[in-house]
């Protein structure tokens, strides 16, 4: 028996004595993991971590968006420690509120890797840190971004 892997299709090859059978299956496409991310009105940072640069997306003629490139950190991931800090639509309320007097823009991002929204014991209710993020498009309030999904 053996088993490769196509583009969108996994192939199963089965040998009996008598023939051959290939079973061919498709992969399931994975939906992105999004989340809510927040830069700073003119300036690609964080509002809290303003050393480190977003490479933001870009809007298209037809009015569509280009994301960013990734941006991944080394490392254990943890939550206010080490890691791409995100937040679901429902955590990015807090954040709002905690960095009113800074001008944000507030983007639909995809996360991917090994994620951590436990700090000192205790699960984040503020959202959660990723290993790699990339900007997609601006976030307009209303859509709701599920992030880890666990803050309901």
């Amino acid at each position: 028996m053996g088993c490769r892997e196509k583009s969108a299709q996994i192939v199963l090859r089965v040998d009996y004595p008598c023939c051959n059978l290939f079973l061919v299956t498709q992969r399931n496409p994975t939906t992105p993991k999004l989340a809510i991310k927040a830069t700073l009105v003119g300036a690609p940072v964080s509002p809290s971590h303003t050393e480190f640069s977003w490479d933001l997306p870009t809007q298209n003629a037809d009015g569509s968006w280009t994301p960013g490139a990734w941006a991944s950190v080394k490392g254990l991931v943890r939550y206010r420690k080490n890691g791409l800090h995100i937040c679901s639509s429902k955590q990015f309320a807090y954040w709002n509120t905690h960095f009113r007097s800074k001008a944000m823009i507030a983007w639909v991002c995809e996360y991917d890797g090994h994620t951590n929204d436990v700090y000192e014991g205790r699960k984040s209710r503020n959202g959660f840190a990723a290993r790699r993020v990339r900007l997609l498009r601006p976030w307009d309030g209303a859509e709701v971004i599920p992030g880890l999904g666990t803050d309901d």
